[in-house]
């Protein structure tokens, strides 16, 4: 999976790159006539290979929410947009990379990365799919704490989870269903 997180992301950096040249250019041919596009484009793909490994954006994929999500696009994108630079005027015979594009890059790149993270996590959501095997649940609880529970199983991101019954360790149980979900056992 993180190779094609990898892969993707990749994707979206140079379509960010392009994006931000066009922007700054205004037409294919000043583009490529005030970049060097190929040297460009190997660096910036080179550096996002050893930024997505050096920052493990991989890592708790799933289990990011959506603030933690854009915090860590614009901690990657630094790096990126810092790297690019460094190795831009380390090599301005090759490589000169315009500032305006470099910043037009970091602001188009964070919210790309972000919303194609957003994307791959929800896609199932999204599209209604569910490729994933529902897992069955025995929720034990007390009466006080079930529905916020239920609602926490809800939001997973990861399992689709299938809540089969509620075992209550109150002591006086009067119910025999929640949201549709019977009591199984009780303690009274």
């Amino acid at each position: 999976m993180e190779i094609m997180i990898c892969f993707v992301d990749g994707i979206a950096v140079l379509f960010s790159l392009f994006v931000a040249g066009m922007i700054r250019y205004q037409d294919i041919y000043s583009l490529a006539l005030g970049e060097n596009l190929r040297s460009l484009c190997s660096v910036v793909v080179v550096l996002h290979v050893a930024a997505f490994y050096f920052m493990k954006m991989y890592e708790g994929f799933f289990k990011r929410g959506r603030y933690s999500e854009l915090l860590l696009s614009v901690k990657y994108n630094l790096v990126l947009v810092a790297g690019a630079s460094l190795l831009g005027f380390g090599m301005k015979s090759e490589v000169f990379t315009s500032r305006l594009v470099m910043g037009y890059f970091f602001v188009l790149n964070v919210i790309m990365i972000w919303m194609v993270h957003l994307f791959i996590r929800n896609k199932d959501r999204i599209f209604r799919w569910s490729h994933k095997k529902e897992s069955n649940l025995l929720l034990v609880t007390t009466r006080s704490h079930v529905l916020q529970i239920l609602e926490r199983f809800g939001r997973s991101k990861e399992t689709c989870w299938k809540i089969t019954g509620v075992v209550l360790l109150d002591e006086d149980v009067s119910e025999d269903r929640i949201e549709e979900i019977p009591v199984v056992l009780g303690h009274g």
